[in-house]
């Protein structure tokens, strides 16, 4: 098969998602004509062509849309926001692709929000959200999802419009390509929707009516169980003021934040591993170190498992740039975890060990490895988990080695990346006893490890 044809596996619930997916440039030239239609192209597929019904995309959604502040997401070419605000809406819309935005908003007349949702500033209280063949696109669904219903005011309503596989079985395949990671099949859509309404535009062009107030009442509330699942959490109910803050900022990291309806309440963010499937130790009694904190994510939890002070490590800079999220979250959970800048690959490290070390997310992003094993090691008094994306299995490397990978999966802080076996025949050597590993994630590519002295 050549390797530039899409390779899509059938997940048991019926949707499709896209194992070899390429790099797309949509804040590029995407809009140039040679890899896709061209801006004008694109006016006339969404607000010109029409269906069996004499609608087209455009009069489809319009329709459906309430209240009076839209907001459409991935807007070009900009036919919805025109005729939105002819319609008397307050539009605003949100484009990935900064050569065009001038373009939309001339031609739509309202304001556009340069970025990619959900990591862009697009402010909150919408009446209704749209995102039409969007949800296709987007690597992480579900934290896309909840960000929209977050922007919505009560009674909102999120209009999707997607191609879908539904229970009928009509459906294009020329929708199988590259830039569709998932072709959500009815049952999924459904069951994780909730949706008002499920019809159809024409085949491939699904049209799913999601209203926030239905959906939640839809959903099962948070009970004490769930609560103590969630370990020594306390979430409280946030404002809505505290609500809106949350999807203003930019997330690396999906966590429980706090509680809004009865509802547990995460963050929108692009990472949602957890430490609890990685082998932690008992952490009763213990100091910890956090090192590549980011939001926090981790270090909340190592707290809320019982250590006795938790330290959290990232250097200036990294990132997106701002704290933001960590003390955001910091707040909310009313955490005593206490954030220091620190660079450990070429900043100054303090002179100070820790009973437990967290070293996750951080190995294959640095430029020299071996000296970073070194300093990480010297910090660690007694145990040390380490987690890391690997070189994949299927490379069939056994020996103990570091792969030189630089920009692999398309990150330009991506550099070394170990084998298992260099892993565990390389920390006996910075005075670790015992080392195990303790979680491989399904596709082997990534993997943790507990260490011992």
């Amino acid at each position: 098969m050549s390797e530039l044809t899409p390779i899509y596996e059938t997940l048991p619930c019926g949707t499709q998602h896209l194992v070899n997916p390429q790099p797309i440039d949509y804040a590029g030239d995407y809009w140039d004509g040679k890899k896709h239609s061209t801006l004008e192209e694109q006016q006339f597929n969404v607000d010109g062509f029409r269906n069996i019904a004499g609608e087209t995309k455009v009069d489809c959604v319009l329709k459906r849309c309430r209240g009076k502040r839209l907001l459409e997401i991935a807007c070009a070419p900009g036919c919805l926001l025109k005729r939105a605000r002819e319609a008397g809406f307050e539009a605003f819309g949100v484009e990935p692709s900064e050569r065009y935005v001038h373009t939309i908003e001339k031609y739509s007349g309202c304001k556009v929000f340069f970025g990619f949702f959900p990591g862009v500033d697009c402010g909150s209280g919408y009446d209704t959200v749209v995102a039409m063949d969007v949800l296709e696109h987007v690597n992480y669904p579900e934290q896309f999802v909840e960000c929209v219903l977050a922007l919505l005011n009560p009674g909102g309503r999120a209009i999707f419009m997607i191609p879908a596989r539904l229970n009928d079985g009509l459906f294009d395949n020329k929708h199988l390509c590259f830039e569709h990671i998932n072709i959500f099949s009815e049952k999924r859509l459904r069951e994780w929707l909730k949706p008002t309404e499920f019809g159809r535009w024409m085949i491939g062009h699904e049209i799913i009516v999601v209203d926030k107030n239905q959906q939640e009442r839809r959903r099962k509330p948070a009970t004490s169980r769930d609560m103590t699942k969630l370990g020594k959490m306390r979430l409280r109910n946030l404002t809505e003021r505290e609500l809106a803050e949350m999807a203003s900022i930019q997330w690396w990291h999906t966590m429980p934040i706090g509680i809004s309806a009865g509802i547990v309440v995460n963050t929108c963010g692009h990472v949602n591993d957890s430490i609890d499937a990685w082998g932690v130790p008992s952490l009763a009694g213990k100091s910890v170190l956090d090192i590549g904190t980011w939001d926090g994510k981790h270090a909340f939890r190592l707290e809320q498992l019982g250590a006795k002070s938790v330290t959290a490590w990232d250097k200036p800079g990294a990132g997106w740039g701002k704290p933001t999220g960590f003390e955001f979250a910091k707040r909310v959970l009313s955490s005593r975890v206490e954030f220091q800048s620190v660079d450990i690959e070429n900043g100054c490290i303090p002179r100070r060990q820790f009973d437990f070390v967290l070293f996750a997310g951080v190995l294959y992003h640095m430029r020299n490895p071996l000296k970073v094993l070194e300093t990480v090691a010297k910090l660690c008094r007694k145990k040390l988990l380490l987690e890391s994306a690997m070189i994949p299995v299927s490379s069939k490397i056994s020996e103990p080695c570091l792969m030189f990978r630089p920009g692999y999966d398309n990150d330009p802080t991506n550099f070394f990346y170990p084998t298992e076996s260099f892993i565990l025949s390389y920390l006996p050597h910075l005075g670790f006893k015992e080392v195990r590993r303790t979680y491989a994630s399904e596709d082997w590519n990534r993997m943790a490890f507990l260490a011992a002295k």
